[in-house]
């Protein structure tokens, strides 16, 4: 997978889980919805099982690197395969977790730019961010509404999902 926003990527990895145990809030169509943010973020920070009854599968350790638009350019290096020359980050799937028949939702997330709420210890005040783009993008609690517009902090982006359905072992890969 490939990390287009941002410029460092602090985290990012792949969450697994079964279709079938997903709420119907999870659709497969667009990013996820808030309700379904909540849920993908406790299972990044292991804490997913009993809270939301679903068994998520989000294999460490997680990987590093750099956006094209970080100044010192992408990394790890893209080797042109990505058209727009992202970083290119790679996952095994681990698929003898699930049974053949089973649909797996695959879903790729990062976690950007999160220096953007530190400051230097030299600098005075030492107050938090008081921008409103850098708390949208590293504060969870922040959330902000004008008219009927509003913007939820977040910290974690996520991919729209993609499906494996497991075959017989031995069997030919199959796109859909």
């Amino acid at each position: 997978w490939s990390v287009g926003g941002g410029f460092n990527v602090d985290a990012s990895g792949i969450l697994l889980a079964k279709w079938g145990d997903l709420p119907a809030y999870f659709n497969g169509v667009a990013p996820p919805t808030p309700k379904a943010y909540k849920h993908l973020a406790a299972a990044i920070n292991g804490s997913d099982g009993e809270e939301y009854n679903v068994e998520f599968f989000a294999p460490p350790p997680f990987k590093e690197g750099r956006t094209r638009w970080h100044e010192s350019g992408s990394y790890p290096a893209s080797d042109n395969k990505d058209p727009y020359g992202g970083p290119i980050f790679t996952e095994a799937v681990p698929l003898e977790l699930y049974d053949v028949g089973d649909e797996i939702a695959v879903y790729a997330w990062a976690q950007l730019d999160s220096y953007w709420a530190t400051q230097p210890d030299s600098k005075s005040p030492d107050v938090p961010p008081q921008s409103h783009f850098v708390n949208a993008r590293t504060n969870e609690e922040w959330r902000y509404s004008r008219g009927n517009q509003t913007v939820i902090g977040q910290i974690y982006y996520f991919s729209v999902p993609i499906t494996i359905v497991v075959g017989e072992e031995g069997s030919e890969l199959e796109e859909l």
